[in-house]
């Protein structure tokens, strides 16, 4: 009888020293869950913040584009004005000496015409400065308009790409949750048998 006592008492120690063992494994175990809780969440933030810089890469891009139609039509414009300007300045320049004097009423007349035409001429090649430069202008805006357009979609490629390469990241933690909560949930069930098994040894020993 005292060897079966010491046996009993025995078993009753090891199921004790198991059910420790399975709660130190069981908190390592819980402190890995709340990290990949933690990561879980901080990839979720990350996901929502670079799917808001996507948004806002393609709206700006939609902006750039909307630009780049008016600079574009802009640009047709200033081109048309520059055309009828050039057009008007050769019909005026090219008149002959003759054509002046033949359309003057007098001496002091032509010699007026002819310093209108030089006016004209001045003013016209001014005018054709100005009319070149904003001529210029319409065009290198219009392409960097183009350009941040350009821009601003490698910019939503590479945040569509971060997004994907996240997307499995999160997958990949919540399967580990997954299994980490399988594995606590067993070792709970293993824990609970075990307790009701060293209850059993114990009240066996008392009687």
């Amino acid at each position: 009888y005292y060897m079966h006592g010491f046996g009993v008492k025995e078993d009753a120690k090891k199921a004790k020293q198991k059910i420790a063992d399975l709660k130190n494994q069981k908190e390592q175990i819980s402190g890995e869950l709340s990290k990949l809780n933690q990561a879980n969440a901080e990839q979720k933030a990350q996901y929502e913040l670079i799917a808001s810089q996507l948004e806002a890469a393609l709206d700006e891009k939609a902006a750039a584009l909307d630009e780049y139609i008016e600079a574009q039509e802009n640009l047709e414009k200033q081109q048309k004005l520059f055309t009828d300007r050039i057009t008007i300045m050769f019909e005026y320049q090219n008149k002959s000496t003759l054509e002046v004097l033949l359309e003057s009423d007098s001496i002091a007349g032509f010699f007026t015409n002819m310093q209108v035409i030089s006016l004209i001429a001045d003013s016209d090649s001014q005018a054709v400065d100005m009319l070149q430069s904003a001529l210029d202008d319409a065009e290198l805006q219009a392409d960097l308009k183009l350009n941040h357009a350009e821009e601003m979609q490698a910019i939503a490629d590479e945040k569509k790409r971060q997004l994907d390469e996240l997307e499995k990241l999160i997958g990949q933690t919540e399967e580990t949750l997954s299994n980490v909560d399988t594995d606590i949930d067993s070792m709970e069930k293993m824990e609970d048998e075990l307790e009701k098994e060293a209850k059993k040894l114990e009240d066996k020993i008392k009687s």
